[in-house]
């Protein structure tokens, strides 16, 4: 295994890959679920909906996790850990750039604006304490 370069590990991130987020339940069990991400090399980003367990749980106890790896070869991963901040700040932008790389443009922004039109979305905002990222066939 091999760690990734700067401009490797970029190139990977920018990939419609699924993440798994892992927040932590007040029993102190993992919680993880799939969703769409971003980072931009010097923060990750996931929108969740403010009701929902993942965005409660990172709101209580801000230590999370995201993982994302691919299905094609050559196997690698990124695992960002990190601390979180939960705010409706710059959610706009964010889901419209998520919709975009996930769903493609012309799909993607209608949909992030029923999003935002629905109002009940917020970013979770996670400061990288450690990144690492990873060439497993190498």
């Amino acid at each position: 295994m091999a760690k990734l370069s700067q401009q490797e590990l970029m190139e990977f991130v920018k990939r419609p890959l699924i993440a798994t987020v892992v927040t932590l339940n007040k029993d102190g069990t993992p919680h993880a679920t799939p969703a769409w991400f971003d980072y931009d090399g010097k923060y990750a980003y996931v929108v969740a909906n403010r009701a929902k367990v993942k965005a409660r749980n990172a709101k209580r106890d801000p230590r999370v996790a995201i993982c994302v790896c691919n299905d094609d070869r050559p196997h690698k991963y990124v695992s960002i850990m990190g601390k979180a901040e939960v705010s409706p700040e710059r959610m706009p932008e964010v889901i419209r750039r998520l919709a975009a790389r996930y769903m493609g443009p012309e799909k993607g922004l209608p949909y992030a604006e029923s999003v935002v039109k629905l109002g009940q979305s917020e970013v979770i905002k996670i400061t990288p304490t450690a990144v690492f990222a990873i060439n497993m066939e190498d």
